[in-house]
């Protein structure tokens, strides 16, 4: 297992401020990214990388060796690598379940070409890597609430509905 750090302190500030105080949408992943990412090594143990995302409220754990990004592991790959081996298969290891080789994206790309990415490949997170090590994670979860935030902070007891998100 990796150092990991508390969620609240993992987040970047979701956008700039504008002329009139309202907040801008992000325009870089390097805006939206989650940054201190947690990880886990290719040999640790299964159990050992859900536990991390149950413990972290997250659903992806990009897989290091030396530091350096080898494979992304979901809870999705967790739950078919288990229900492949059954309830009594001897315990596996991070490397049997995870997905490589894996897209990321730097930090300085358009958010909106990231979201084209994600949508295009139907992929949930990318992994943020700059100079060859990883310096965060981008999830659909973190765009939708970037632009849900900001649709409902335009106007006093308005909803966004999700017709206006995308």
């Amino acid at each position: 297992m990796h150092r990991t750090q508390p969620a609240h302190a993992a987040r970047a500030p979701h956008a700039a401020r504008g002329p009139r105080g309202a907040r801008e949408q992000p325009t870089t992943v390097r805006e939206l990214m989650t940054r201190n990412v947690r990880t886990v090594g290719e040999e640790d143990d299964l159990g050992l990388a859900l536990q991390i995302m149950l413990w972290g409220g997250v659903r992806h754990l990009p897989v290091l060796r030396s530091r350096r990004l080898v494979g992304m592991l979901s809870d999705r790959d967790v739950l078919r690598r288990r229900t492949e081996l059954g309830a009594r298969a001897p315990t596996s290891s991070v490397r049997d379940a995870l997905q490589a080789p894996v897209e990321s994206i730097g930090p300085d790309l358009d958010v909106a070409e990231a979201a084209a990415r994600m949508a295009a490949g139907r992929i949930d997170a990318l992994p943020v890597v700059e100079r060859d090590r990883l310096v965060g994670i981008l999830t659909a979860t973190d765009i939708l609430a970037a632009r849900g935030h900001l649709l409902f902070k335009e106007g006093p007891g308005e909803v966004p509905r999700a017709r206006n998100l995308m």
